[in-house]
């Protein structure tokens, strides 16, 4: 049991432990890389900051530490973006929309 997960990253593609954490009730501290934005969203999801900002980073995460309600309020916006976003159900509706559009 994780209180936060921090992914301070400088580069990335994609990270799968967000799909892990996200469903599992853990609020995430990541870096603006990569497709991380393309599933997280600052204080909806997750809190995100500059990748290199070491102290955005450390006031990102202390934040998130001494702020229950802010915690509480990433994990529910976590679990509707594992529904609406990154769901089977809703990646599959897009492959099936992408197929139709090449037919």
């Amino acid at each position: 049991m994780s209180t936060i997960l921090a992914l301070p990253y400088r580069e990335a593609s994609q990270s799968g432990i967000i799909s892990i954490a996200l469903p599992a009730g853990v609020p995430i501290v990541a870096t603006k890389v990569g497709s991380l934005p393309e599933v997280l969203t600052h204080e909806e999801n997750s809190l995100l900051v500059e990748p290199n900002d070491f102290m955005a980073l450390a006031s990102a995460i202390k934040k998130l530490l001494s702020n229950p309600k802010l915690r509480t309020k990433l994990i529910i916006g976590g679990h509707q973006t594992i529904k609406t976003t990154i769901s089977w159900q809703h990646t599959a509706s897009k492959y099936y929309q992408l197929y139709q559009s090449v037919l």
